[in-house]
């Protein structure tokens, strides 16, 4: 809806440009402003749901990631604690989780670019 009410603003701004303004151009400008906003009302959506799905299938696949961290971790601390050793040096499981998390962020965010 707010598309539609752009593309009207945008037709009435070309439209007082080729009533107060004289030469050939006025009507080349409107005839290419008109095609564009022909593109954006016809593509704009299909492309929005596009990039809405790509994200979220990354977002899945990054939550994945990180689910395979926790596990990691938590069999990494299970295994210190048997053995009597703690690899984390009283740090809490809060902040090193936090900085798996930003970690894989750092690396994520890299490698799709």
């Amino acid at each position: 809806s707010t598309l539609l009410a752009q593309a009207g603003v945008t037709l009435g701004l070309v439209l007082e440009v080729e009533r107060n303004f004289s030469g050939a151009w006025t009507r080349e400008l409107g005839t290419l402003v008109l095609g564009v906003v022909v593109l954006n009302q016809l593509l704009g959506p299909v492309l929005c749901r596009v990039g809405i799905s790509y994200i979220l299938d990354a977002d899945k696949g990054y939550e994945s990631d990180l689910d395979q961290i926790a596990a990691d971790r938590h069999h990494e601390d299970s295994s210190d604690s048997n053995s009597g050793s703690s690899s984390t040096s009283g740090t809490p499981s809060s902040t090193i989780n936090l900085t798996s998390r930003l970690t894989l962020g750092s690396l994520t965010s890299r490698s799709s670019r």
